[in-house]
């Protein structure tokens, strides 16, 4: 765990500036002072997050000691990819989703909005 806070510039080849990050005990965040992988719920072992400006489409991503899966959460709740989860895991993670939709539609509408 990082106990200091530290900066670094992404740069391209050239070397002009890309983008700031920054390294807090709390993880990495962009340029605007978001976590670059923001944790919205861990329940069962699971974590749910999704990464800063990954993508436009609403999804949310999940992960376990045994792999991980990519749910999209708009139009609906839909499985993305998977890799690593065992249907009986599948099961639990979309019951987990689906009592906290709304607050993971929330989470994503607040920070990517």
């Amino acid at each position: 765990m990082r106990t200091a806070s530290w900066r670094s510039a992404v740069t391209t080849f050239s070397g002009a500036f890309v983008s700031k990050f920054q390294w807090t005990a709390a993880g990495r965040t962009d340029y605007n002072g978001f976590k670059m992988s923001p944790t919205i719920l861990r329940e069962k072992g699971y974590r749910f997050f999704f990464f800063s400006r990954e993508e436009s489409r609403a999804h949310i991503h999940v992960v376990c000691a045994d792999g991980e899966a990519k749910y999209w959460l708009s139009p609906e709740m839909e499985l993305a990819r998977n890799h690593g989860l065992s249907r009986a895991q599948l099961k639990d993670i979309e019951e987990i989703m689906e009592a906290h939709y709304e607050e993971f539609t929330s989470a994503w509408t607040k920070r990517l909005g």
